[in-house]
């Protein structure tokens, strides 16, 4: 991953374009790094994207993002015709295990989408959530909310710890320290507290955790320092 402060390095990506180059995906807040790329940067780098490569912004964490430069999806799936932004009722909605998610573009693109997809890929039954958890405005709300407040607590208490945190805008945080990930994770999960290892990522050691609620951070936190 080409990245600059834990962000994708959006204007060093035009080096590997060729004519092979067919999609790019850029995730927008990042997993797991939970940062993000603003509006200007974003659109910046549309504008050097030749049309005829499809740009994939994936937006999964998007309710979550507070911050003022974040994307405007709207205003960039009226300008660039090559873009399609996914989002997910995994997230904010909390709907995970209806594996229900959604793409936004111009309609064109859209129409050669449906071309290829599968004629029974949602069920009735998960579409009817779905809408349901759309307008849900009060649980959206609530889930921003805790989520904000944990994050701020997470982020302070990690730092208390000297541990080294990635500013995160999404629903987790990930850090390090002096500690070797693989046994911190296994460690971890004897007391009951489940967390992410990114060593795929090329992130080695680095420790991924959800905000919860604030029960739940307190004995995430609480465990994490009898085991440091």
């Amino acid at each position: 991953m080409k990245q600059k402060n834990w962000k994708f390095n959006l204007e060093a990506f035009h080096n590997y374009f060729n004519e092979e180059t067919a999609v790019i995906f850029i995730a927008n807040p990042n997993n797991p790094t939970g940062t993000y790329n603003t509006h200007k940067e974003i659109e910046d780098f549309l504008l050097n994207v030749p049309s005829n490569i499809l740009v994939v912004l994936d937006c999964a964490y998007y309710e979550y993002v507070q911050e003022n430069d974040y994307v405007d999806v709207h205003q960039l799936l009226n300008k660039y015709e090559n873009l399609i932004v996914t989002k997910s009722f995994s997230k904010i909605q909390g709907l995970a295990a209806i594996r229900l998610g959604y793409g936004l573009a111009n309609a064109s693109l859209i129409e050669s989408l449906n071309r290829i997809r599968q004629p029974f890929n949602i069920n009735s039954f998960a579409q009817k959530l779905a809408i349901n958890a759309i307008d849900d405005k009060e649980h959206i709300q609530k889930s921003i909310d805790v989520n904000q407040e944990g994050l701020k607590y997470l982020s302070e208490e990690l730092s208390k710890l000297n541990l080294t945190t990635i500013p995160s805008v999404g629903n987790f945080i990930s850090f390090n320290g002096q500690f070797n990930g693989k046994e911190l994770f296994e460690a971890l999960l004897r007391k009951g507290i489940i967390v992410r290892q990114i060593d795929l990522y090329d992130m080695p050691d680095f420790i991924r955790v959800t905000v919860g609620t604030m029960e739940q951070n307190q004995i995430f936190i609480s465990a994490l320092k009898e085991l440091l």
